[in-house]
């Protein structure tokens, strides 16, 4: 991964995120998803490139339990980058599940 790739993804993840309404999860979904992050070896504590936040070391992204601001989890349209994730999105096309 070079240093512009976290870069990419999150501009990726961004515009579908937008193009989907700029759903939010609730603090609840980002606690549960939090969670199952923490159990996962690639699960960087600290390692987020804003201070304050935690890392994903696989897609580099950073996650917190109840920050909405520049944190992957808080993005209803996002998903675990593992395979396979562990946890999925809470809006697919537009819709909400």
């Amino acid at each position: 991964m070079n240093i512009f790739d976290p870069i990419k993804q999150y501009n990726k993840e961004r515009k579908k995120w937008k193009k989907a309404g700029k759903p939010m999860r609730s603090e609840q979904e980002m606690k549960r998803i939090y969670e199952i992050c923490k159990q996962c070896p690639m699960f960087n504590p600290g390692g987020g490139y804003v201070p304050g936040y935690d890392q994903c070391d696989i897609c580099k992204c950073n996650l917190d339990s109840k920050k909405k601001k520049l944190n992957k989890i808080a993005w209803a349209t996002t998903h675990c980058p593992d395979n396979p994730p562990k946890w999925g999105p809470n809006v697919q096309d537009g819709e909400q599940d």
